[in-house]
């Protein structure tokens, strides 16, 4: 808004108070004096998972899952009603395919051996370089208009799908289950008892549906390939 203001652009509507200047907002942001001890809960978090000095997307991806470790609130509750409970359902079912899966093939699969997150980075970078391959994402296309809209574009990550609400939501239930000491079962069911009751038909994404099962395989891919001493929980 600063910026259509200073070059001058006639807008449909007007501020109520002059707009700040943005090193301003950022300032605040960081140290906002309403907020308790100065930190807004969800920048401090941000910052420090490290998010801001990621390099790529599966190392983002990586850090914000292994930052949440053991920290996931264990039960949130969805109102009944809500229109996204059809999304909750499908996205829990394809992470329990995928830890059911991950369990099945390696009985003693750690999902971050030596609280490591290396592994998990790992199974993404994998994720990505499949997914260039796969029709169903539709990256090529993204990426072969992206020059088209921005001349200096340079390659769209091939996880960029993952930073959308239903990957997220895969990849989180999944981390979940897969950490959880009680086992993947009573953590599905832990996470289930806070939704509204199942839809009588669940319906899956083609792009989602073929996401999990190449999470399922490249975890298992990763845990594979690593020296047995990294596969140690401590």
């Amino acid at each position: 808004i600063v910026a259509l203001v200073g070059q001058g652009h006639s807008l449909p509507w007007q501020p109520a108070t002059p707009v700040t200047n943005p090193q301003w907002l950022v300032a605040r942001l960081l140290e906002p004096s309403e907020a308790e001890n100065g930190f807004v809960k969800v920048l401090s978090q941000f910052r420090a998972a490290q998010l801001d000095t990621a390099p790529n997307f599966a190392e983002f991806l990586g850090r914000w899952m292994a930052a949440r470790a053991s920290h996931r609130i264990r039960r949130n509750v969805v109102e009944e009603g809500s229109r996204f409970t059809p999304g909750f359902w499908q996205q829990l079912e394809l992470a329990k395919e995928v830890a059911d899966g991950v369990a099945h093939e390696c009985p003693d699969f750690i999902l971050w051996p030596c609280d490591s997150r290396e592994l998990f980075v790992g199974a993404l970078t994998r994720i990505g370089e499949a997914v260039r391959e796969e029709p169903v994402f539709g990256w090529k296309k993204v990426n072969d208009a992206s020059p088209s809209l921005q001349k200096d574009f340079g390659e769209l990550s091939p996880l960029w799908r993952f930073t959308s609400a239903g990957y997220l939501h895969i990849l989180d239930f999944t981390c979940r289950m897969l950490e959880s000491s009680a086992g993947v079962q009573a953590e599905f069911e832990e996470i289930a008892s806070g939704l509204p009751r199942r839809p009588d038909v669940v319906k899956f994404r083609p792009d989602m549906k073929r996401a999990a099962e190449l999470l399922q395989q490249m975890l298992v891919a990763e845990w594979r390939s690593r020296d047995p001493l990294s596969k140690q929980l401590h």
